[in-house]
């Protein structure tokens, strides 16, 4: 199940270039120690519903720059 804060994680890592560290402690509005959050954020990576939701990111916005790219 994907939670809303995995889907922010998701979209964080996503917005920030695959910074999963900066993406987690956004979207778990966190200031824990940072080898903490790079635990956690690599755990959710291997999330099965994360991974889908990353990977559909991924072809959206590929799919958005392939549109794009045509148009200059």
């Amino acid at each position: 199940m994907l939670t809303i804060k995995k889907q922010a994680f998701a979209d964080e890592y996503i917005l920030n270039g695959g910074n999963a560290s900066a993406a987690y402690r956004h979207a778990y509005n966190t200031h824990a120690a940072p080898h903490t959050i790079a635990v956690e954020a690599s755990r959710l990576l291997t999330d099965p519903d994360v991974a889908l939701r990353v990977s559909a990111l991924r072809e959206a916005v590929s799919v958005h720059s392939s549109l794009t790219r045509g148009t200059w």
